[in-house]
């Protein structure tokens, strides 16, 4: 069983981690489906955090359009 950690940074602040990323091998088994990953996240900035859930979500919804057609 591996355990794969990232932590993310402030980049004006080196010292400070805003983020942690445990990827989990095998999957975590949950009684919704299984894990493969959680991030944990600690700051309070309102609009870092819009930004970066709004990232997120466009991101994720990118790539389930993955060998589809872009429109344009």
């Amino acid at each position: 069983m591996g355990i794969f950690f990232l932590q993310l940074h402030v980049a004006h602040n080196p010292n400070t981690v805003i983020g942690l990323f445990r990827k989990h091998q095998p999957p975590e088994v949950l009684s919704i489906g299984d894990n493969y990953a959680t991030f944990y996240f600690g700051f309070s900035h309102e609009p870092l955090l819009f930004h970066a859930l709004l990232a997120l979500c466009l991101n994720r919804w990118l790539d389930s359009q993955e060998g589809r057609a872009v429109p344009g």
